[in-house]
């Protein structure tokens, strides 16, 4: 798992995100997939913001789970503004934590 230490830049991260979409794991995690239902997302939406997304903002550290989360944002299928956020979990594998309009 990527530490403090490991903080990628924005740049970076949205590089990593879309490596590891291409070659590696993608984990939708619980939250992640009861936010798809709720806010009628599919994970068609998430393939097209991983893909295609751009990560705007600095990573926000997150204590309690020891990880750094970066916000990709870009239109989902049906084109609205969605965010997805995930965490680098190792060198190929990322988790989806939630999912949201914007």
């Amino acid at each position: 798992m990527y530490d403090i230490i490991n903080k990628l830049t924005a740049k970076q991260a949205e590089q990593k995100i879309r490596e590891i979409y291409k070659l590696g794991s993608v984990i939708i995690h619980p939250h992640c997939q009861k936010r798809m239902k709720e806010k009628n997302y599919s994970s068609s939406d998430i393939d097209l913001l991983l893909s295609k997304g751009t990560v705007q903002e600095p990573p926000e550290y997150n204590d309690k789970f020891c990880q750094w989360r970066y916000k990709i944002k870009g239109n989902a299928v049906e084109g609205d503004k969605a965010t997805v956020v995930v965490s680098i979990e190792s060198h190929r594998e990322l988790m989806c934590i939630t999912i949201m309009p914007k």
